[in-house]
């Protein structure tokens, strides 16, 4: 109880005290009898007021709420849109549940169940902090954390532009005759797959790594002759008209 309280029941009751032993006893006295009706309302009022604040005291609210990321567990490695569920209570009541990552603020709910849809997208791949935090009517609030890993696939742009690809060897017009040495140079924006070495059409060799170098049975073939060179889905061809072979 306040002392400003105590000290004005005080004066209420002296008041009260004056106002038997002398003022309201003149029983017919209109104004003593006023004089008494006043003391007795602010005594009435002081009392009411003291226990107001007691009320008040005693149910002033300092408990946070309690509150648990359930769901997904702490070290999960994630992808996609992703369901956060978060538990919380509280002796009145839970208020709004926010859900935070990288410590900012990305949604809130405010009644159960507090279950977020959070594309994790959003964020680069890796570490992740998520956390929870949970508020009540009277201001209190409490959090809970955990880290989760981010492993979301990234789709390259798709890739449109073809190989470029020489021959280097034999030079364009060589008069060819029985196992020729066929050099090839062929590179690529993305990178060169394969490079398959085609006389008339018809595959001779293929290769998959660099340098591409080739041996070729010319007498597989009749001449005229053509290599067209190609690399995996993507063409491209450089072609030798070689002479007629000497037999």
């Amino acid at each position: 109880m306040s002392q400003e309280i105590r000290n004005t029941l005080r004066s209420r009751a002296a008041d009260i005290s004056e106002c038997n032993s002398g003022t309201y006893g003149k029983a017919r006295d209109l104004t003593a009898f006023r004089h008494f009706a006043l003391c007795v309302l602010l005594t009435m009022i002081g009392i009411a007021v003291l226990g107001t604040a007691q009320a008040s005291r005693r149910s002033r609210d300092t408990q946070p709420p309690t509150v648990s990321i359930t769901s997904p567990s702490s070290g999960a490695t994630i992808a996609g849109v992703v369901s956060v569920s978060v538990s919380a209570t509280d002796n009145v009541g839970v208020k709004r549940v926010d859900l935070l990552v990288n410590g900012a603020t990305v949604t809130s709910l405010t009644a159960s169940p507090y279950t977020f849809s959070w594309n994790s997208a959003t964020v680069a791949n890796g570490s992740v902090t998520l956390s929870a935090k949970a508020y009540d009517a009277a201001g209190n609030s409490a959090s809970a954390s955990e880290t989760v890993t981010v492993a979301n696939t990234t789709t390259p742009p798709a890739d449109t532009q073809a190989p470029t690809v020489t021959i280097t060897s034999p030079t364009a017009g060589s008069t060819l005759k029985g196992t020729v040495a066929v050099s090839v140079s062929a590179s690529d924006n993305v990178g060169v797959t394969d490079v398959d070495l085609y006389a008339n059409a018809a595959m001779v060799g293929s290769a998959t790594a660099s340098p591409y170098m080739f041996s070729w049975n010319t007498s597989t073939v009749s001449a005229p002759a053509a290599i067209t060179l190609s690399s995996g889905r993507k063409t491209a061809s450089t072609t030798i008209p070689p002479r007629p072979r000497a037999w």
